[in-house]
């Protein structure tokens, strides 16, 4: 925001130069980024924080300035003379929407005689970026600077029945707004209303049907204090910022509507000469409490590391205009003025105590280390093994945007119904809660494959967020996604390269319950359309499905421009979590050497790999260390829709060699098994 340094001087005396101020700002938490000239003016750019509305004026900039430098804040002159007529007997004021409208206060002015201002009052509007207009425009807005509190100025004579109302727009009205364009409302949208007619949209412009002209005579003064939440709401949905729901998305000071209408009519009267009716009409139907914090002083200096004396807090708060309305030894009372919106809590107290006591002066001393016990939650010690063991496997971790597009949701299995739309995206693309985390690191890795990268291994932990069916609550889970692809290994000239597989990936998968100490996986044949039909897993633990995997189907590739084979992952974290680990189990290690037999059957083509390997090991045999599929054939000398596979099964005995029928006997029950459970049929060795 650019403040005139010579006009800041009308708020606040000080005998230092435009470097000075703005080195005093920056140290109270006002940056001033930069200082222009304009002609002989120095205008200060200062980059006043969203929470401090109440410093986006030049009363509050020098009411800051006052605080830093000792001095005495001076207030503009708000003393004029009125006519005989009461305001209250030429307009009345209705608010129907208090829940939206806290108050509403308003002047009528007869004799009005439209003008051009002086040329004081031009420069210093010009010297901030304000274009002059006319005189009664520019003393809104020049008031607006001063106080920040936006007001209107409405033709009394276009208002049917004499009236202002302020109520909550039905769905589909309209109004014509000051920059002629019409306006479609919705229901909650604040709209200013005559006996007939919408006349302006609340907090953010006035309506074209009572426009104040050259032709105007008499004008109807309004200043309200409106939500903020529902400026910025209809602010944004119709694309229409002003300076005044720039203002009022701020939260207005909602005991500045009558002072800001004093200093207006002051500036009307020295210059407009127009009559003033007195009484300041101002509905204002549950009147403001000024909050009341309690607030610690040893609180104070312990969590600031500063000796403040009780009588040097005192000083500070004082200086900002803080009431100290009650100081028992250990707690006090302090009365914050209702423009200081930030001011919440007891901490926000601490911190503006020393923000004035200077934050150069605090001790640059570390806190104390106590070593306490671990404050990890399971989930969080889960990511954190999980990350630096991916890490370690030489994946690159990337954070992405939680947004993203329908198209996106949809290609991922989760349709509009189900997906969680956001109100106020921050563009075209990202309009919607990501339901899956693998759109974007596919995204990403598309960016990367255009950049020239041959080796994409990168993976991600978020959140995702669906609506389950018949329910408006919002769901949303932890997930780790990867992807996956290019070669092997880096380039070297003693190992030739091959390309990354399915199984490259499944074996990092399968790394995860020896990293985070869970039951051992399963994997069975997925149906997922996002993932390749020959590539498809879904993995299983404790009988609960935890994620999937697979390639990256042709359509899915097509949508990214992807043109060589990626592979993906996506594990529910909060499943894993949830998941009781099992009970780590020590044993000695045995004197006797192993024996493995290899077995191979022709089964049908559909039986997975994890089911076999589930019914041996069901056998609970436990002299059984190992079981694993080492082949899978198909061909012309298996059955039309058979295959064969061949398993390796290692046995160790603790107490003794094994014995040749030992041996047999135990090659024997792991056949039968599969020959009963799957009607599997032996090949002979």
């Amino acid at each position: 925001m650019l403040f005139n340094f010579d006009w800041l001087k009308d708020y606040i005396e000080f005998d230092i130069s435009p470097q000075k101020l703005a080195d005093i700002l920056t140290l109270i938490g006002h940056e001033v980024e930069e200082i222009h000239q304009n002609g002989s003016v120095a205008i200060l750019e200062v980059n006043i924080t969203p929470n401090r509305s109440d410093c986006m004026n030049y009363i509050g900039l020098a009411r800051e300035i006052a605080a830093a430098l000792d001095g005495k804040l001076k207030l503009p002159n708000t003393g004029y003379s009125t006519a005989s007529e009461k305001s209250g007997d030429h307009l009345t004021i209705d608010i129907e929407s208090p829940a939206k409208v806290h108050r509403f206060a308003g002047k009528v002015l007869k004799n009005v005689k439209i003008g051009a201002s002086p040329e004081w009052m031009k420069k210093r509007l010009e010297s901030v970026g304000l274009r002059s207009v006319n005189d009664m425009v520019d003393i809104t807005n020049y008031v607006l600077l001063e106080t920040g509190h936006p007001m209107h100025a409405y033709d009394m004579k276009l208002l049917a029945g004499s009236k202002l109302g302020a109520r909550e727009a039905k769905n589909g009205e309209k109004v014509t707004t000051l920059d002629g364009i019409e306006r479609v409302l919705q229901a909650g949208d604040i709209v200013i209303t005559d006996a007939e007619k919408i006349v302006g949209l609340g907090g953010i412009m006035g309506g074209a049907n009572t426009e104040i002209s050259e032709k105007t005579t008499e004008i109807a003064l309004e200043a309200a204090w409106f939500d903020p939440v529902q400026i910025r709401k209809t602010s944004k949905r119709l694309a229409l910022s002003t300076d005044a729901s720039f203002h009022f998305e701020r939260t207005a000071d909602i005991e500045g509507p009558i002072f800001a209408i004093d200093r207006c009519c002051t500036l009307i009267s020295e210059i407009m000469k127009a009559d003033i009716l007195s009484e300041t009409i101002d509905e204002y139907p549950t009147k403001h409490e000024e909050r009341q914090i309690s607030f610690r002083p040893e609180r104070a200096r312990k969590l600031i590391a500063v000796d403040f004396t009780d009588e040097g807090l005192t000083d500070i708060f004082e200086k900002l205009q803080f009431k100290v309305q009650s100081s028992f030894q250990y707690r006090w009372k302090i009365q914050v003025p209702s423009y200081r919106n930030d001011i919440q809590k007891e901490v926000d107290l601490i911190e503006e105590a020393v923000r004035l006591y200077g934050y150069d002066k605090v001790p640059a001393n570390l806190p104390p280390f106590r070593n306490g016990a671990d404050t990890l939650t399971i989930a969080q010690k889960l990511e954190k093994r999980i990350s630096s063991a991916l890490v370690r496997s030489g994946l690159n971790q990337v954070l992405n945007y939680s947004f993203t597009d329908l198209w996106e949701n949809k290609l991922f299995e989760t349709d509009e119904k189900h997906s969680v739309k956001i109100l106020n995206p921050i563009a075209e693309d990202m309009g919607y809660l990501r339901a899956s985390i693998i759109p974007r690191l596919l995204s990403s890795a598309a960016l990367n494959i255009n950049y020239g990268v041959k080796d994409i291994g990168l993976f991600e932990i978020g959140s995702v967020f669906r609506k389950p069916d018949g329910d408006e609550e919002i769901r949303e889970r932890k997930k780790l996604g990867i992807v996956f692809g290019g070669g092997d290994y880096p380039l070297h000239w003693k190992r030739k390269r091959a390309d990354v597989s399915f199984y490259h990936l499944k074996g990092i998968i399968e790394s995860l319950p020896f990293i985070v100490r869970l039951p051992e996986m399963k994997f069975v044949p997925g149906k997922h359309s996002f993932l390749d039909p020959e590539q498809n897993a879904t993995v299983i633990i404790d009988d609960r499905i935890a994620g999937s995997f697979g390639g990256v189907s042709a359509s899915v590739a097509d949508k990214y421009d992807i043109k060589f084979p990626l592979f993906i992952a996506e594990l529910d974290l909060d499943t894993l979590a949830s998941i009781n680990t099992p009970d780590f189990k020590f044993s000695s290690i045995s004197r006797f050497q192993s024996v493995d037999r290899d077995i191979a059957v022709i089964i049908d083509a559909n039986i997975s790999s994890s089911d076999l390997l589930s019914c041996i090991k069901d056998l609970k045999l436990d002299v059984l260390k190992k079981a694993t599929l080492f082949d899978v054939y198909r061909g012309d000398r298996v059955p039309q829709g058979k295959k064969s596979v061949a398993l390796n099964l290692v046995f160790l005995n603790f107490k003794g060699s094994f014995t040749s029928e030992e041996i047999n006997d135990l090659e024997e029950q792991a056949l039968k098994a599969l020959e009963n459970r799957f009607s599997a049929v032996r090949i002979a060795q």
